[in-house]
């Protein structure tokens, strides 16, 4: 399970240093982190475009957010998702 974290850092440390031990990785290695991220961003894919479950897809998509800070693939995916979603609600683009 991945938890929401705050920034808690003293404010003469280096920038790169608080992204680096602070942006979101959550005591996971770097390395690991990205490819957990990119994992989550590909299901989310999956469950978007092939199976249709834009909830499942969704979650996917923050959970890979959530790993890998100011990425901006699964916002646009996410994106995609609404938009792809307001055909579902009326019979024309003037109904609701």
């Amino acid at each position: 399970m991945i938890l929401l974290q705050e920034f808690n850092f003293n404010i003469f440390e280096k920038v790169i240093d608080i992204v680096v031990n602070q942006g979101g990785y959550y005591g996971l290695p770097r390395d690991i982190a990205l490819k957990k991220a990119e994992y989550y961003l590909t299901m989310a894919g999956v469950y978007f475009v092939n199976l249709k479950q834009h909830s499942q897809a969704r979650s996917y998509a923050q959970k890979a957010i959530a790993l890998r800070k100011g990425w901006g693939s699964p916002y646009l995916l996410i994106g995609d998702m609404y938009s792809s979603s307001t055909k579902l609600c009326g019979e024309n683009d003037f109904e609701i």
